[in-house]
């Protein structure tokens, strides 16, 4: 009985070093992938900004949000390339406050890019219900302080809820969250661009200023929408790596 149970023990240890190497390969050979994949994203946004500040004057909300969304992302990829180091730097403890601030950083700002993209979603979506009157209803200073005041309130609350209930569990909510917004967010943006589009083809009789906002529009989707498609599939490819850690670490149990 005594040499079976040391033969499990040696055959557990034996098991337990293979997964750690296999862990270890897996990180040496990831990390220098998502490092270039976080510093091709900070070139992309650099990129956006610019496009995004070449957009005519009256886009004032969408210019201002679109401002916000790349500078979050920044600060997204510029924390996560920090997260990167520190996690190849031998001795560097998890738990060191420098870390943990900045990864506190790193999630602040993940939720406040996800809810700036939802807004400039349904900004834009408003532009498109309300082509004739967009311009003088919802162009003004006193409309984009309660754009600013919204989303503040917005990240706010999702913090507030993050923080109060599903700390203990917060990752399997706080994904799969933010991937049903950014989602949502594509969706409407695709049914906004092509619903423009069908009306510049349709409206051949319409008037000059109807025209020039229905393809005004066209061009500030074509900025909005590979962000949003971006944003999707960086959300969808973290639910399965989601799925994949918590099958292999039920299976593991």
């Amino acid at each position: 009985m005594l040499s079976l149970l040391i033969d499990f023990n040696k055959s557990d240890s034996i098991y337990l070093q293979e997964v750690m190497t296999t862990t270890d390969i897996l990180d040496y050979i990831s990390y220098p992938i998502e490092l270039l994949i976080n510093l091709a994203g900070i070139a992309a946004m650099l990129f956006l900004i610019f496009i995004a500040n070449r957009l005519r004057e009256f886009h004032l909300n969408l210019r201002f949000l679109l401002t916000i969304a790349c500078f979050l992302f920044l600060t997204i990829s510029i924390t996560r390339v920090f997260g990167l180091i520190t996690k190849v730097i031998p001795g560097m403890e998890k738990r060191n406050p420098v870390a943990m601030f900045v990864i506190l950083i790193h999630d602040d700002a993940f939720v406040a890019f996800t809810v700036t993209l939802l807004l400039a979603t349904f900004e834009r979506l408003l532009a498109t219900l309300s082509i004739s009157t967009y311009e003088q209803r919802f162009q003004s200073k006193a409309y984009l302080f309660f754009v600013v005041v919204l989303l503040v309130a917005l990240v706010a609350s999702l913090e507030v809820f993050i923080d109060g209930g599903i700390r203990k569990n917060s990752i399997n909510i706080f994904i799969p969250l933010m991937a049903c917004i950014s989602v949502t967010s594509l969706l409407i943006n695709l049914c906004s661009y092509y619903f423009n589009k069908r009306c510049v083809g349709v409206t051949i009789t319409a008037a000059l200023s109807h025209k020039y906002q229905l393809k005004e529009n066209l061009s500030a989707l074509t900025v909005l929408m590979p962000i949003s498609s971006m944003w999707s599939i960086v959300n969808i490819v973290q639910i399965l790596c989601l799925v994949g850690f918590t099958a292999g670490t039920a299976k593991m149990s």
